[in-house]
């Protein structure tokens, strides 16, 4: 990540500090797919986010309102903005992309910028606190859906511009996360390592090991997710410490299956997950509900 330090704007001014968020969205008809919870597909797959091709009167959804609504950023620029204000220019249309898997139900700020020529760019969010709030980053390239997305980082995200094109630049909160957040767009940055063995860019690790890690727990949390005892019963098989009465537990109604996929993936690049279990292999466990998580009496 590029260290150097970039002027800074505010972003926009908060009209009313005192309204509620996710009111706000209802009142706006923007937020009417925002979901989350064991209604919806607990692992954050919510399907087709649809195409314009498929709107009935010819018109597409929200998404063609979501690019014409994206707030310019310049080169060198810092702004300050908030995913929990609509006045900030925070929507809820994307709730997923088809570069990574996962939940982003979550409200979203988009940032404009067309490059008069080729460049190397890196977008960063400054000073960011992931178990505080949790912001993603992507790169959309000309277009608001969910397959336009190019490029994904956490923290940052480097990409190889080309010239008149125009980019999207989103931070999208993971799962429920939203709040106030700094962004800065910096050019020429040194361009991105690239294969040029195909073989060996089909096979190259996307994720660190930490990234494995914090993702794996976060989805953990939410196939965990329960109201009553009856609701627990289903283990996350070898999440523990080898003993079955020491894996996780997960809600019986929650799609588990991008946990394991993403499980497999970790342990297939050799990263070890600590999921915080105890490693105390009791000879008989019941499932049961504790503080609104699926565990073990």
């Amino acid at each position: 990540m590029l260290t150097s330090c970039l002027p800074s704007s505010g972003g926009w001014a908060s009209a009313s500090e005192s309204s509620a968020f996710d009111s706000n969205l209802e009142s706006s008809g923007i937020g009417d797919d925002h979901h989350g919870g064991l209604d919806t597909d607990v692992s954050g797959h919510s399907g087709d986010a649809g195409d314009p091709s498929e709107s009935s009167d010819g018109v597409s959804s929200g998404n063609e309102t979501l690019c014409a609504q994206a707030r310019p950023i310049a080169c060198g620029q810092s702004i300050t903005s908030s995913t929990a204000d609509l006045n900030e220019g925070a929507t809820s249309v994307l709730d997923h992309y088809e570069i990574v898997p996962g939940n982003y139900s979550a409200p979203e700020v988009l940032f404009s910028w067309t490059p008069a020529e080729a460049t190397a760019a890196e977008l960063v969010l400054v000073g960011a606190t992931a178990t505080q709030v949790n912001h993603d980053l992507f790169v959309l390239e000309n277009g608001c859906w969910p397959q336009d997305a190019i490029e994904f980082g956490f923290s940052d995200v480097e990409w190889e511009a080309s010239g008149q094109t125009t980019y999207y630049l989103v931070v999208d909160g993971y799962y429920e996360d939203q709040g106030a957040f700094t962004v800065a767009l910096d050019c020429d940055a040194e361009a991105p390592s690239s294969s040029t063995d195909s073989d060996n860019a089909d096979s190259e690790q996307f994720f660190s090991c930490d990234d494995y890690s914090l993702m794996l727990n976060v989805e953990a949390q939410l196939v965990r997710s329960c109201s009553q005892d009856s609701d627990c019963g289903q283990v996350l098989t070898g999440t523990g410490c080898g003993c079955a009465t020491d894996d996780l537990i997960a809600n019986d109604s929650a799609d588990t299956s991008y946990f394991f996929d993403l499980f497999g993936e970790a342990t297939g690049w050799g990263c070890s997950i600590d999921f915080g279990t105890s490693c105390d292999c009791e000879a008989s466990l019941e499932p049961v509900c504790r503080s609104g998580k699926c565990s073990w009496r």
